[in-house]
């Protein structure tokens, strides 16, 4: 069954309390509108509405063991500041780093602004190109987020499984010019 943005919003708070917790784990705290327009000028970059609605209901957050959500003030700032000076091109190609893989990877708000209230996120395979996307894996930061979240309470389905991935966010096909995660480099399932 499809979840829509709005669905997802509800189901968020709950999941957020559902996912294990590390030791360093706190409650997530919002940004403010100040917080994320410092950001955004500091940064030369422009956020999509969703990236501004998720960081005003939590900045960032540390959940299981390779879910890092980040942030754009106060220490959630770090992990983005850093993906940020390690990449330092993203800020010109408008590419978010909305959290990490745990091993270095990240997983970016794409500027593809076809929708006018989100975008899509993607992965990059740092290792492999940091400035090319090797994937999209949800058609919206709150798809992104529900995916992730369950991720971290154990369900492995997320992203390679097109069948799951698709019926829970059918927009995420409307982007046939970003990669698929269940496609190989020459398209081909």
């Amino acid at each position: 069954m499809a979840l829509s943005v709005e669905e997802i919003k509800l189901m968020i708070p709950q999941l957020l309390r559902q996912v294990p917790k590390e030791r360093s784990w706190h409650g997530p705290r919002p940004a403010t509108l100040d917080d994320i327009r410092k950001f955004e000028t500091e940064n030369e970059m422009s956020l999509s509405r969703d990236v501004v609605e998720w960081l005003m209901t939590a900045n960032g957050i540390q959940g299981g063991p390779s879910a890092l959500l980040n942030g754009v003030s106060g220490r959630e700032v770090r992990a983005t500041k850093g993906a940020l000076t390690s990449n330092p091109e993203w800020k010109s190609m408008n590419w978010f780093p909305l959290g990490e893989d745990g091993c270095g990877n990240c997983y970016v708000s794409y500027p593809i602004d076809r929708l006018p209230d989100r975008r899509p996120v993607c992965f990059v395979d740092t290792a492999d190109d940091p400035l090319r996307i090797a994937y999209v894996v949800a058609s919206s930061v709150w798809h992104f987020l529900y995916f992730i979240l369950n991720q971290q309470m154990g369900d492995e389905r997320w992203p390679f499984n097109k069948d799951y991935v698709s019926e829970q966010d059918p927009t995420i096909q409307e982007f046939t010019e970003l990669p698929m995660p269940w496609t190989d480099e020459s398209g081909s399932a």
